[in-house]
C-alpha cells in the first residue's frame, strides 16, 4: 500500500486516481472480512480532502461522506462506495461492471432462485427476437424480484448463447416458460 507521503508526491489528478484505487481495495478487503486500518484511512480521506483538483461542491459531498457514522460493515462498505464513486466521476472516469462489490461478497449469500426475494409480478414477452434483449429482461427480471418470465413461441430462446452471456446467469434463476 502506498504512503500518504509518497502520495502527496503524485501528480494531482495521478494522487486523486489513486486514492479510488486504494477505496476500491478497502471495500473488497471489507468484503472479504478483512481488518481495514482506520488511522491511514482517516489519513487517506484528509489526504482527498486537501486535494487541489476538487472544486467546493465536491469537497463538500467528500466531507459530508467522511462524517458520516456507520453502525455495520454495510454501511462502511457504501461509505467507501460513495467516496471512489465521487472521486471518480470528478476523474471522468465510468465504473464498470467488474467495479462492483456485490451484497453476496458482504453476506456471503449467493443470488439464487431460494434466497432472492419475489413479487406476484410475471411478465410476458412477446416476439422479443434479440437474445441480447431476452438476457437483459431476465437481468432486469431477477434484479425487481419477477415471479416467472412467460415467452411468445417467436421470443429468442433464454437458453440461446447470447441471452445466456446478456443475462449473467438470471436464465437459471427466474423461472421460464414458452406460452401460446
Amino acid at each position: 500500500m502506498i504512503t500518504i507521503r509518497k502520495l502527496s508526491k503524485l501528480p494531482p489528478v495521478s494522487a486523486l486516481r489513486k486514492s479510488a484505487r486504494l477505496l476500491q481495495g478497502f471495500e473488497q478487503d471489507l468484503a472479504s472480512n478483512i481488518s481495514l486500518n482506520p488511522v491511514y484511512l482517516k489519513d487517506l480521506i484528509s489526504f482527498i480532502l486537501s486535494s487541489p483538483e476538487l472544486n467546493s461542491e465536491e469537497l463538500k459531498q467528500i466531507n459530508t461522506i467522511a462524517q458520516e457514522s456507520e453502525t455495520n460493515k454495510g454501511e462502511l462498505l457504501r461509505k467507501y462506495n460513495g467516496l471512489r464513486h465521487l472521486l471518480l466521476r470528478h476523474l471522468k472516469e465510468e465504473p464498470a461492471d467488474w467495479d462492483l462489490i456485490t451484497q453476496e461478497n458482504i453476506s456471503g449469500n449467493k443470488t439464487s432462485a431460494k434466497n432472492r426475494k419475489v413479487f406476484p409480478l410475471e411478465i410476458f414477452l412477446d416476439d422479443i427476437r434479440s437474445p441480447f434483449n431476452v438476457g437483459s429482461i431476465f437481468r432486469s427480471s431477477e434484479s425487481f424480484g419477477v415471479r416467472k418470465i412467460l415467452l411468445s413461441q417467436g421470443t429468442a430462446s433464454p437458453s440461446h448463447k447470447r441471452a445466456l452471456r446478456t443475462s449473467m446467469g438470471c436464465t437459471n434463476i427466474v423461472p421460464w416458460e414458452t406460452v401460446e
